[in-house]
C-alpha cells in the first residue's frame, strides 16, 4: 500500500461542486429547504436529483432540530426555491436508503452529495448504497465531516463512518473544505 495522500483543501462546499466537469448528473441527499440545491444548480450541472423524506421521523432515529419542523412547509419552500430550475431537477420524496435501493428511474450518477441522517449507521449505509449508483469515475461528497462541538451536540458520526467506508471499500478523501462544518469529497483508490 502506498503513502496516504493528503486531501486538497478548498474554501467551501460549493467549490467541491465547481470542481466537477460541466454537464454532470448528481444527487443531493438531504435537501431540507433547497438552499444548497439552488447553489448547486448555479453551477454547470445538467441534472440534480433531490432526495429527502420531508417527513417527521420517529424520536431517536434522527436527532436534529429539523425533525421538529413542519416538513410540508420545508418541501414547499424547496419547491419554491427551485422553481426556476424545474427542467434541471427532480424531486424524490423518500428515505435515502430506500431510494438508492429501489428507484430505477435515476440513471448512473457522476456524483452524490450526502447531508442526511448523520448517525454512523446511516452515513455508512448511504455511502455504501450510493457508491453503487455511481459511474466508474463517480465521486461521493458530503457535509459535516467534523468531530467538534457540533458533532457532539447534534449526535453526528460522519467522520468515523466516512473513514471506515474509505478503509473498507477502497476509497480516499481527495478534498476537504475549510469551513466550521467541513464537506468532503471521496474518490476510488484506483481512479
Amino acid at each position: 500500500m502506498g503513502e496516504m495522500m493528503k486531501p486538497i483543501i478548498v474554501p467551501n462546499r460549493i467549490d467541491l461542486i465547481r470542481l466537477l466537469p460541466r454537464g454532470t448528473i448528481g444527487a443531493e441527499i438531504g435537501v431540507w429547504r433547497g438552499w444548497f440545491s439552488t447553489e448547486i444548480l448555479g453551477c454547470p450541472v445538467k441534472m440534480l436529483y433531490l432526495i429527502d423524506p420531508w417527513c417527521r421521523q420517529p424520536e431517536g432515529q434522527y436527532q436534529d432540530s429539523i425533525n421538529s419542523e413542519n416538513q410540508d412547509t420545508n418541501l414547499a419552500e424547496a419547491r419554491a426555491n427551485l422553481s426556476g430550475h424545474r427542467d434541471r431537477c427532480v424531486f424524490i420524496q423518500g428515505f435515502s436508503a430506500d431510494v438508492a435501493r429501489q428507484n430505477t428511474n435515476i440513471p448512473p450518477l457522476d456524483w452524490v452529495y450526502i447531508d442526511g441522517n448523520h448517525s454512523y449507521a446511516n452515513v455508512k449505509e448511504d455511502l455504501e448504497l450510493w457508491s453503487k449508483r455511481l459511474k466508474a469515475d463517480g465521486v461521493l461528497m458530503g457535509h459535516d465531516y467534523t468531530e467538534g462541538r457540533w458533532a457532539k451536540e447534534w449526535h453526528m458520526a460522519v467522520v468515523p463512518a466516512v473513514n471506515d467506508f474509505c478503509r473498507d471499500q477502497g476509497w480516499h478523501i481527495s478534498h476537504l473544505t475549510d469551513e466550521e462544518l467541513p464537506s468532503f469529497r471521496l474518490e476510488r483508490n484506483n481512479a
